[in-house]
């Protein structure tokens, strides 16, 4: 039986009361098994690098904010850098049951796309569910990117009754250097098909068939995987991570560097005091190449439901000229916890604020890390 998620409760499988009422609750998502594809790295036109500047005290693989002042709520994924990343943050926030989180990954426009209150419904009867990727195909025309992903999902219900499902999801993202206005509209699922499967069926075979009958070619290699959750933000790789603090001051640097400004002032919370116009912001940039960055030590609090975090940053800022510039500061990020979130759309973690001098030197930007979030609430 094949459905075309016309609801579009496409991952929900189906609503609840229909034959494929399985929702998708609770439980750690497994990540891509073995049948996962690396994603292309073809890299991007990279800048005149900085200095290097690495990183001082990286985070873990997919860290998250807690409710806990300063520990790690594990698991937390809301990764948009590859298709394959899109698709393990969807069924992460279904685990969760970080309902709009989930909805936040569709399209607005996909087709037959329900309301928020019927996407949470169709997911009341789910435990858990664990998914497993297979060869990303795509297709690229006129700075559009479509990418298929073909997935296979075991489906665990509250009543500890087990389904297997195959299907294939379609994604899409317009060019992020074309994107020229906000809001930035980044890579997220457009359609997709699912088809009940025995239990027993080799997931390896299922992988292989999943996408049959939907055109697809070599994946566009727009969105290479950065080779380390702690790698730098130079423009050869493309990074649009929100699942942690760094990731979220890494993403931000990487779309400066590749010249993606729409992407970058994405980063930024929309009501923040600090943020300027979009066209201020651009302009802003347009005397730098390349920028390199040291994160210091993460800061953590919480409180009613928000979540606060200060990340020390020492920058190095190459211009167009060559000339090399110097910058300690502190971002505040924010985000209000993902489960409690009930209305859309959905608001991820963000920069709120930031507070940045000068240095003169990389020695001296460095040296000031320890204390560059000091009196910032």
């Amino acid at each position: 039986m094949v459905r075309n998620f016309k609801s579009l409760l496409l991952l929900s499988l189906a609503l609840a009361g229909t034959l494929l009422a399985c929702n998708l609750g609770t439980g750690v998502v497994a990540t891509a098994t073995a049948h996962a594809t690396t994603p292309s790295t073809s890299p991007a036109a990279s800048p005149t690098p900085g200095p290097p500047m690495g990183t001082a005290t990286p985070e873990p693989t997919s860290p998250a904010p807690s409710a806990t002042p300063g520990a790690a709520l594990p698991g937390y994924l809301d990764d948009r850098s590859t298709p394959q990343g899109v698709i393990l943050s969807l069924f992460n926030a279904i685990n969760r049951h970080e309902y709009l989180r989930a909805y936040s990954y569709w399209e607005d426009t996909a087709q037959d796309l329900p309301s928020f209150d019927q996407f949470q419904q169709g997911y009341q009867n789910t435990e858990n569910v664990q998914v497993s990727l297979g060869v990303v195909g795509g297709d690229a025309g006129a700075g559009q990117m479509y990418y298929t992903v073909p997935v296979v999902l075991k489906s665990t219900s509250t009543s500890n009754d087990l389904q297997t499902f195959a299907g294939c999801y379609t994604l899409h993202l317009g060019q992020p250097g074309f994107q020229g206005e906000p809001p930035f509209q980044p890579l997220a699922i457009r359609s997709g098909t699912l088809q009940t499967e025995d239990n027993s069926a080799d997931t390896a075979d299922l992988l292989v068939h999943a996408c049959d009958g939907i055109a697809t070619g070599p994946a566009p290699a727009l969105t290479p995987q950065p080779t380390t959750p702690a790698s730098g933000v130079d423009a050869s790789i493309y990074l649009d991570d929100r699942s942690g603090p760094t990731q979220v001051l890494r993403s931000l640097f990487n779309a400066v560097n590749r010249k993606e400004y729409v992407r970058a002032y994405s980063y930024w919370e929309p009501d923040s005091p600090q943020l300027p116009t979009f066209n201020d912001f651009e302009n802003g940039y347009a005397n730098t190449d390349s920028v390199s960055i040291l994160l210091g030590e993460t800061l953590a609090d919480a409180g009613a439901g928000q979540l606060h975090y200060r990340v020390p940053v020492a920058l190095a800022s190459v211009t167009t000229d060559s000339a090399t510039q110097y910058f300690v500061g502190c971002y505040v990020l924010h985000l209000s916890q993902p489960a409690i979130q009930g209305v859309p759309p959905f608001q991820p973690l963000a920069i709120q604020n930031a507070q940045v001098a000068s240095a003169s030197s990389l020695a001296d930007a460095s040296s000031q890390l320890p204390h560059a979030c000091d009196g910032l609430p």
